[in-house]
């Protein structure tokens, strides 16, 4: 990589449509232009690494780069883990999917298209998409965050004065829409969630 300018590959991933998009370095954007190609969710876990993969590789070509200049790669994922990069049961993808190894799988992938290994990035798209709104909320003060991104669900990150994500075994995800609310207060009928 010496002597071509480093890129980090961000791969957001939905049940149904994944974006593909890169920073420099320095965190300035690649292009404002983002790749949306199919999960291809309904083919399985296996079928949906080839078309991460497929999306650096059209990625890197529209943008005149190569494998040789990637640093690193992330992903984030309307999931919740079971342990890092461990999926437990997602709400909105097939039940194969649960306790699928992400990070292995996806990882090994990286490693044999590159002829090296990739350092990999997994987690909740909310906390990820925390993480940077606060950097550019906040700029240089210190304080927390706390995100809402309502989609298919309603996602939500804490992001404390350091800026990282309130995470771990008990707030995975901080999925909001898994707080408990007293809805049976307000006659309201509660639906539970495609996770369980």
């Amino acid at each position: 990589m010496s002597g071509q300018r480093k890129i980090y590959i961000g791969t957001d991933s939905g049940a149904t449509t994944s974006k593909t998009g890169g920073v420099w370095d320095d965190g300035t954007a690649v292009s404002t232009k983002l790749l949306q190609k199919p999960t291809n969710s309904e083919s399985g876990p296996g079928a949906v690494v080839e078309g991460w993969m497929a999306g650096i590789d059209e990625y890197l070509r529209l943008n005149g780069l190569t494998w040789d200049q990637v640093a690193g790669v992330g992903v984030a994922m309307p999931v919740t883990f079971k342990r890092y990069g461990v999926m437990d049961k997602p709400a909105n993808l097939p039940p194969v999917f649960e306790g699928w190894d992400v990070y292995t799988d996806y990882s090994n992938a990286l490693s044999k298209r590159a002829g090296r290994a990739i350092p990999l990035a997994v987690g909740n798209d909310g906390n990820y998409g925390g993480v940077a709104e606060a950097q550019h909320a906040r700029g240089s003060r210190k304080s927390s965050v706390v995100m809402l991104a309502p989609g298919s669900g309603l996602g939500c990150a804490f992001i404390d004065a350091r800026g990282l994500p309130l995470d771990g075994d008990t707030l995975a995800g901080m999925e909001a829409a898994h707080i408990p609310a007293p809805l049976h207060l307000l006659g309201t009928k509660a639906y539970p969630c495609g996770c369980g």
